[in-house]
């Protein structure tokens, strides 16, 4: 939650800077999403290695 309130707040801040509200909001958001989607990749490969290693 700490991490999406810092999101906001880099977002806000963005806007005051730029002044463009939608095109910053969309920018921020995919890097957000993209960062999500990569942390959620290494989350699987952590867990399909786990899961190797226990099996056997």
């Amino acid at each position: 939650m700490n991490t999406l309130m810092a999101e906001v707040k880099k977002v806000e801040a963005e806007v005051q800077k730029e002044g463009g509200v939608k095109d910053t909001v969309e920018g921020m958001l995919k890097d957000v999403l993209e960062s999500s989607r990569t942390k959620y990749q290494e989350f699987e490969r952590m867990l399909h290695t786990q899961l190797d290693h226990s099996a056997h």
